[in-house]
């Protein structure tokens, strides 16, 4: 179902009337706040408790619900500049007959960020037949936030830096500032721009499950140490303060490991007695997506600094990397509480806390974080005789897993945004671990709701606002051409592994007015000339070397995906007949852009393709050759090296075409080789998940400190083994046929299993002499076949491949 863009008209189902729910607000949040947050209640009377009740909410930005003083849930689903979506709880083991409440914590930033577009801070409640919200709801301040905190980084947006004297923590139960709520109706938005772009948002039922909260406990505790006390000059800068405060031992020992034990005890932490502060940093032992919870009694005004990362530096979180502040402050209210986060997300391995200001003993009572994620199912398996490999897939297999909410996510660290030219690595990666194609189809409609009017999708979903730039110069900044491109590869994938066939005829609907809009690009011998004002991104490593100069200019690797893009929508047409009539320009099309590239970027003396214009004498890439060899529009007798001098290497992203262009030109056991370099290295390193960067930059030092080590992009080792190892890749929409081509290379043996559509695939091969031995469990209702054209429907087979 999909709500009415205009609130005020819906009507709530359910038995007996209900008032129609209306968006409000609180009356007097600061117009010019960068952080606004209030709370919302309201209540009825039930005569027969319903246990089958769900809770329908939605809020600008975010909200912490409690009914009846449980705490039921946090969220929304994000949302994006033109939609808002709606979360549903099943609230009806909360609910009594008597009296019965709700009391909702909502948070907004003051900008557009790359996590929320928020029009005004607003939230919106339907207890359908029994309440919604409106005039007779009430609002009150939140006087414990921050209106005008520091910046988090700009993607994130705000720090959270909140007295819990009155927190989001915990409702807050009767107060003299109570005020009736500010309903946002068409009447009140006709003057009001904030108010008005709020009702124009579709309001959308959430389009996917719930996430799964994991709590994780601390492994370690590395760090205790003594610092001095804050000085004045330097009391807002939370992150820089933490980044350089010199450590000493502390003057008391602390049995702090007694908050790792399985079941922690606690620990008091008394006042130095040569008055300074402590910091202690807690490992998780791998990455978190969520919010970090510290259970403690403390003094009223104790104040606690939260510091986020990945690695640890010299003993501590690198809290300050460029304009970036991974840092949270709460101040303690006395007694005992929770101190954590409480409405964005962060990502982590380290936290680093900071306890300051200590007037009396501090008991630490426990330490623990709430992992959040997309619940995908039982995840495929990938099985051989090298144990690095095995260990290869694990990496990928759970970063995956942690970069997926309720989007993909490029990190959970640095930015925690949907990128949408990171789906194409990311999209395949999440079928080929776990078959549920959802996420995706979300994202991707997600970026059709962004969509500019010529069609053209931002590369970041929503597309906030970059330091410097207004509003028109950062959507066009941030509208990758690459990106345009990318959808219909992207939307392919999505309908051969899960056969959603709905999702992949609206995009490639969409694609076609794309591709005409992209006509209008072509120079004169026909090839893509983005704009200058549209960010020419395609790969790290490209960008890092040549900077922002191939912006306003043709280059090889994008007219390539040009190329790549053509091919994908004649075989989406096929699949989903929306654009059937267009193909034979689309081949056509595809044939001329070949010749022009090769006229263009070939270099004979080089034996390469450039990324500019021959003349130029700029560095080839290693992708262009790649994505030549890929094109099928080049003899195999003129594929040029992947490796060698004048190449730019690919960084990990744009491996995904290397690794498969390097099976085709130097065979599986080159491959191997190359994953094992790269992301074995992460393996060697004891790195829980996989990194940003492996090849031209390393781990976190890459861009200046900046690196993430947990990055959903550079997760292609995982679907490059199931495919080409064990042999097993769609051929259908929906996995209704497969090709069963393994390649095991210089492995002895490998198996695993591939979820579908109709069930689990399960294969298994073994080396013997110069063939493969192998068993094959297919679903039924799908055939595979092998190279020789045999064909396995149903069944276990056991098959030989020479």
């Amino acid at each position: 179902m999909t709500a009415s863009p205009h609130p005020e008209l819906i009507t709530g189902p359910g038995p007996g009337p209900a008032s129609p729910p209306l968006w409000i607000s609180h009356e007097g949040l600061p117009a010019e706040a960068r952080s606004s947050a209030f709370w919302a209640r309201g209540s009825w009377t039930a005569s027969d408790p319903d246990d089958g009740a769900v809770l329908r909410i939605a809020a600008e930005s975010h909200y912490r619900l409690w009914v009846n003083g449980t705490f039921v849930g946090t969220g929304p689903a994000r949302g994006a500049r033109t939609v808002n979506f709606v979360d549903s709880h099943p609230v009806g083991r909360h609910l009594r007959q008597g009296p019965n409440s709700i009391m909702v914590a909502v948070q907004a930033p003051g900008w557009p960020t790359f996590r929320a577009s928020p029009a005004l801070p607003a939230v919106w409640v339907e207890l359908p037949g029994r309440l919604g919200t409106g005039p007779d709801w009430q609002t009150r301040p939140m006087p414990g936030w921050r209106t005008d905190p520091p910046t988090f980084t700009f993607q994130h947006g705000p720090m959270e830096w909140v007295d819990l004297a009155d927190g989001p923590d915990q409702p807050p139960g009767e107060r003299p500032d109570w005020q009736p709520a500010l309903p946002i109706t068409a009447a009140t938005a006709a003057t009001d721009p904030a108010r008005a772009a709020l009702l124009a948002k579709e309001l959308r039922d959430r389009d996917i499950p719930l996430l799964a909260e994991t709590t994780i406990a601390p492994v370690a505790i590395p760090v205790v140490a003594a610092v001095p006390r804050i000085r004045p000059a330097l009391a807002d800068d939370v992150a820089m303060i933490m980044q350089h405060e010199p450590y000493a031992r502390p003057e008391r020992a602390l049995p702090v490991d007694d908050l790792v034990r399985p079941d922690p005890v606690p620990v008091i932490i008394d006042p130095e007695p040569s008055v300074t502060d402590l910091v202690v940093v807690i490992d998780f032992g791998r990455e978190v997506n969520g919010a970090f919870r510290l259970d403690l009694d403390a003094p009223a005004g104790t104040t606690v600094d939260l510091g986020y990362g990945e690695h640890l530096a010299d003993g501590r979180v690198r809290t300050v990397v460029g304009g970036y502040r991974f840092a949270d402050r709460q101040l303690t209210r006395a007694g005992r509480q929770t101190v954590g986060t409480w409405f964005d997300e962060r990502g982590f391995r380290y936290v680093q806390v900071a306890l300051r200001n200590l007037t009396g003993p501090v008991t630490i009572h426990r330490v623990s974080a709430t992992d959040r994620r997309y619940p995908f199912p039982a995840p495929a398996t990938f099985v051989s005789d090298d144990d690095q490999l095995d260990a290869v897939w694990e990496l990928c297999r759970e970063t995956i897993a942690v970069c997926a909410t309720d989007t993909f996510v490029d990190c959970p660290w640095r930015e925690n945004t949907l990128y949408i030219n990171d789906l194409l690595v990311e999209n395949v990666v999440a079928l080929a671990a776990f078959g549920d194609g959802r996420l995706t189809a979300r994202s991707l409609r997600l970026a059709l709701a962004e969509a500019d009017p010529a069609g053209l999708v931002p590369a970041s979903v929503p597309n906030g606002l970059q330091p410097g730039m207004d509003r028109n110069t950062a959507d066009a900044y941030m509208t990758f051409p690459a990106t345009q491109l990318y959808l219909s590869e992207i939307v392919e994938d999505l309908l051969l592994y899960s056969g959603d066939l709905e999702t992949a005829t609206a995009l490639t609907e969409h694609l076609i007015g794309t591709l005409d809009h992209l006509e209008g690009w072509r120079d004169d011998a026909g090839l893509l000339q983005p704009p200058a004002e549209h960010w020419n991104f395609v790969d790290w490593a490209i960008d890092n070397e040549q900077a922002h100069a191939l912006r306003g200019r043709a280059c090889a690797s994008v007219n390539w995906f040009w190329v790549r893009a053509l091919d994908a929508m004649t075989r989406l047409a096929d699949w989903t007949g929306a654009g059937a009539d267009r193909v034979p320009a689309w081949r056509r099309r595809a044939d001329e852009l070949t010749v022009a590239i090769k006229d263009r970027f070939w270099s004979a003396d080089r034996q390469v393709f450039t990324e500019g214009a021959r003349d130029d004498r700029p560095a080839a890439t290693q992708l262009s050759q790649a994505l030549a060899i890929l094109s099928g529009r080049v003899e195999p007798a003129a594929w040029p090296r992947l490796d060698g001098a004048g190449r730019s290497p690919s960084e990990l992203y744009m491996l995904h075409y290397v690794l498969q262009a390097e099976l085709l030109r130097d065979g599986m056991p080159a491959a191997l080789a190359r994953i094992r370099r790269h992301w074995g290295a992460m393996v060697d390193a004891e790195s829980p998940t996989v990194w940003e960067c492996g090849v031209t930059q390393s781990g976190a030092s890459a861009f200046g400190g900046a690196g993430s080590l947990c990055h959903g992009f550079a997760t292609t080792p995982l679907p490059f083994l199931q495919r080409s190892v064990l042999g097993v890749r769609p051929t259908a929409p929906g996995f209704a046929r497969f090709a069963l081509a393994p390649d095991l290379g210089d492995l002895d043996r490998a198996g695993g299993t591939v979820p579908t559509p109709h069930g689990t695939l399960k294969v298994r091969w073994q080396r013997t002499g110069d063939r493969l031995d192998g068993s094959v469990t297919v679903p039924d209702g799908i055939v595979g076949t092998l190279p020789d054209g045999t064909a396995l429907a149903g069944g276990t087979h056991t098959v030989r491949v020479a």
